[in-house]
């Protein structure tokens, strides 16, 4: 493992010794009888965080070089490409993600829409970029801050619905 996903991997076995750690004798055992709904959840959730964190990465660039009143040159659409292309591969991973209990399936009711919130981001970039200087820059950064805003919450029912399984099968407060 190197970098992130060691980083990521190091990141959830604390957090599993912490939880572990703080939900006592019967929190254990509900840990060890859901075992296998507990590894999926933090598969699942991780899925998502990668897709959520490399999402904000890409916006935050785009707000920065709006809040710039930067030119959106070449330089910028280079580095907007390597982000897309994170995104994409996240979205892809977390469409394509295996899901073996309903109860953290379920959680894909509120990603469907962040995923095609993240589609129509993509999908506005491109038809500005392609617009070059014909481009209506003030559109294109109000539509940037409104599905951006959008996104931030859909991820807010995300991380609650997760919360919510979390609370089901992984602490045990039903």
């Amino acid at each position: 493992m190197k970098g992130k996903n060691a980083a990521v991997y190091m990141l959830t076995l604390l957090l599993s010794v912490a939880i572990l750690a703080g939900c006592g004798d019967s929190g254990i055992k509900k840990v060890k009888e859901n075992a296998d709904i507990v590894k999926e959840y933090n598969d699942a959730i991780g899925t998502y965080n990668k897709l959520a964190l490399s999402f904000t990465s890409l916006a935050r660039l785009v707000d920065d070089e709006i809040k710039k009143g930067a030119a959106f040159d070449k330089a910028f659409w280079d580095k907007f490409t390597e982000e897309e292309k994170k995104v994409l591969t996240r979205k892809n991973a977390m469409e394509s993600y295996t899901f073996n209990y309903r109860e953290i399936e379920a959680v894909m009711d509120e990603i469907r829409p962040f995923i095609a919130n993240v589609e129509r981001y993509l999908k506005a970039a491109s038809e500005y970029r392609e617009g070059g200087g014909d481009a209506d820059r003030e559109k294109f950064a109000a539509s940037h801050r409104q599905l951006y805003n959008d996104m931030m919450e859909q991820s807010s029912r995300i991380v609650n619905k997760f919360d919510g399984i979390y609370n089901s099968f992984v602490v045990g407060n039903d």
